[in-house]
C-alpha cells in the first residue's frame, strides 16, 4: 500500500502539469478543473497511473517508484492550509524548500537566511498569498508560473550585488506570489 505523502505528492506534480498545460493554452478551463478532479479522486497509485494514462494532453503519469532518498534533497517543506504563516530567521537548512500554500498566507523571510548554496524554493498555491523576501544583495531567478493569478516582484537587488541567488519555481493558481526586496 502506498504512503499518503507518496500519493499527495504525485498528485501535486500531475496537476502541476495540468497547470502548465493550462497556461500554455492547451486545455480550457473547464477541462483543468475536470481533470484535477478526477486526479485528487484517485485512490492510490495505480488509480493515478490509469488516470493520467486516460488524459487527452500529454501528461506524464508519475513514476510509480521513488527516487532514491540521497538522489533528491526534499529540503524544508512548508505547508499552510486556511491560515497564516511566517518563517524567518536561518530557516532554510539545506539547498531546497518547497511551499504549499491553499487558502492562506505564507511569508518566507530569508532576510536572516545563509544563501551560500543558491537555494531554490518550490512554491505551489492555490488561493493563497506567498511572500518571499530577500536580503538587497540578493539575486532572484523567478520562472512562477501564474493561471489566474500573480506574481510580482517590488525592489531590485542592490547595485552591488553579491554572489547570492534564489532560484524560485512553481505555479499559483488564483494566488498571488510576491517577492519583495529589503
Amino acid at each position: 500500500m502506498e504512503s499518503y505523502s507518496e500519493l499527495d505528492r504525485q498528485k501535486e506534480e500531475t496537476i502541476e502539469r495540468l497547470a502548465s498545460a493550462y497556461a500554455r493554452d492547451e486545455i480550457s478551463m473547464e477541462v483543468y478543473e475536470e481533470l484535477t478532479e478526477r486526479i485528487q479522486a484517485a485512490p492510490d497509485l495505480a488509480s493515478l497511473d490509469a488516470t493520467c494514462r486516460s488524459l487527452p494532453i500529454p501528461v506524464d503519469p508519475p513514476p510509480n517508484t521513488t527516487p532514491h532518498p540521497q538522489a533528491v534533497d526534499p529540503g524544508e517543506k512548508i505547508v499552510t492550509i486556511l491560515s497564516d504563516r511566517k518563517l524567518s530567521g536561518n530557516w532554510i537548512r539545506g539547498r531546497n524548500a518547497t511551499c504549499f500554500t491553499i487558502l492562506g498566507s505564507t511569508t518566507l523571510d530569508l532576510r536572516d537566511t545563509e544563501l551560500r548554496q543558491h537555494p531554490h524554493v518550490h512554491v505551489v498555491s492555490l488561493m493563497g498569498t506567498v511572500t518571499i523576501r530577500l536580503p538587497s544583495t540578493t539575486r532572484v531567478n523567478s520562472s512562477i508560473t501564474p493561471v489566474l493569478g500573480e506574481t510580482s516582484k517590488k525592489g531590485r537587488p542592490a547595485r552591488n550585488a553579491g554572489p547570492d541567488e534564489v532560484t524560485l519555481t512553481g505555479v499559483a493558481i488564483m494566488s498571488e506570489v510576491k517577492v519583495r526586496y529589503g
